[in-house]
């Protein structure tokens, strides 16, 4: 009966104590923080307007494309695949390389599943009049589903040099004639080979490979009044 009594009354005790008051510092930063999440929820609020969850549907027709692409099923897409794709949208080239950029996340020049949907959804947002933004914390947290990326698998690239000699004029597509197809110079291909030499150097990958994102606006600069058309069907021959 003592130990029982005993018991109870620690009980009681240990429940009518009272809690630690907090002090004016903590009360403050406690009020702080609240402030500081509902602002944050009115700017998401805000924000959905311009940048709305993506859809399921929408989700699925980029899974669509994406696997119809991607015919080695690495889980990547290399950059030149990704180029043409965003060369259909017909933006212009600043804000393509912009939505690149933003899309890359590590910047290796493909493009995993989620990074292809990023890069989609900014184009399908600018297509209807929308910029891409500064950067992706403006857009709000559930914009995208949760997606995984895919392990990176070990392989090794060869790449094999064509000798310019074994490049012909009858290359050039029907009709094609000597003259139409001049060969290149030594004085041109050295000049080409500085431009390529100063742009690896200018990306800083320590490869001598230029990115999908580099070549393109490279392109839609030399060839600012071509029709697009035209500067896809360039890419699709020199890639």
């Amino acid at each position: 009966g003592v130990v029982g009594s005993r018991a109870g009354l620690l009980a009681r005790s240990s429940v009518m104590a009272p809690e630690r008051k907090l002090t004016k510092q903590e009360k403050a930063a406690l009020k702080a923080e609240k402030a500081e999440q509902k602002a944050q929820e009115k700017r998401w609020k805000k924000a959905r307007k311009t940048w709305p969850q993506l859809s399921h549907d929408a989700m699925g027709r980029h899974r669509a494309r994406f696997d119809a692409i991607n015919t080695t099923n690495d889980g990547y897409l290399d950059g030149g695949d990704v180029v043409r794709v965003l060369m259909d949208a017909g933006l212009p080239r600043d804000m393509l390389k912009h939505i690149w950029d933003l899309a890359d996340d590590d910047g290796d020049g493909r493009m995993s599943f989620p990074e292809f949907v990023v890069a989609m959804y900014l184009v399908e947002r600018a297509s209807a009049g929308t910029p891409p933004p500064t950067s992706l914390d403006e857009l709000p947290p559930d914009t995208f589903p949760r997606m995984s990326r895919p392990e990176r698998p070990t392989t090794t690239t060869t790449t094999t040099e064509v000798p310019a000699s074994e490049i012909t004029a009858e290359d050039g597509g029907e009709g094609s004639t000597s003259s139409s197809w001049p060969p290149v110079s030594d004085e041109d291909a050295a000049r080409r080979r500085i431009d390529f030499d100063t742009l690896c150097d200018a990306a800083g990958n320590g490869t001598k490979y230029l990115e999908g994102a580099q070549v393109v606006a490279l392109l839609t600069e030399t060839g600012a009044n071509l029709p697009r058309a035209h500067l896809k069907k360039i890419w699709d021959l020199a890639d």
